[in-house]
């Protein structure tokens, strides 16, 4: 009992799988990971939508559960409900008279995403062509007129861009355009709209 308030404490999704692959228990961090769907009693294939995944994790519990060493695997998961990129560590433990493997993931999704945005960002900042990202706030919709959609892109914020696109507009640093609508940057509106 005190064990497993120990795991529901726990802010890393947890979970304890026994020897024919059920799972026996999930924590609070397990659970909103999967907005709130209940596993337990459920055998581990039921968290993987593919198949393939399903059957991987049921052989690395295998090996966990038969050389009793821990094993840790970091790849993108599909579980019920999210899909995230996980390192996911197993391990063995024996709780009372059962072996079980004690599950954690590690929830690296954020960490993907920046190391994504900074290669791209690099990539952006050594072309060397004038390179911007407008931002539409509200997003288009696509039932206003023409005439109303133009205006709506001409107000788009620039967010992002290249330096060599703020030397098109004789600035050093493209952080100098930040928040400037379109509809400023285009000389001539009457071109955008012949061009739409």
């Amino acid at each position: 009992a005190s064990f497993g308030k120990l795991l529901q404490v726990l802010s890393t999704p947890t979970l304890l799988i026994d020897r024919s692959h059920t799972i026996q228990f999930a924590n609070r961090a397990f659970l909103s990971l999967t907005d709130e769907l209940d596993p337990v009693g459920r055998e581990l294939s039921w968290l993987f939508p593919d198949p393939q995944q399903a059957r991987v994790f049921g052989m690395l519990l295998e090996k966990v559960l038969g050389a009793r060493r821990p094993e840790v695997r970091e790849r993108k998961l599909q579980l019920r409900n999210a899909e995230i990129w996980g390192r996911v560590h197993l391990r063995t433990i024996r709780l009372g008279g059962d072996q079980l493997v004690l599950v954690q993931i590690e929830n690296l999704t954020a960490q993907k995403e920046l190391v994504t945005i900074q290669k791209y960002k690099k990539l952006v900042d050594i072309f060397p062509i004038g390179i911007a990202e407008f931002e539409l706030v509200p997003p288009l919709s696509g039932d206003l007129p023409l005439e109303q959609r133009l205006d709506k892109i001409l107000d788009a914020h620039l967010i992002d861009g290249n330096d060599e696109f703020a030397k098109m507009y004789e600035r050093g640093d493209i952080k100098e355009l930040i928040r400037v609508p379109l509809g400023r940057l285009l000389p001539a509106q009457p071109r955008m709209r012949d061009l739409y």
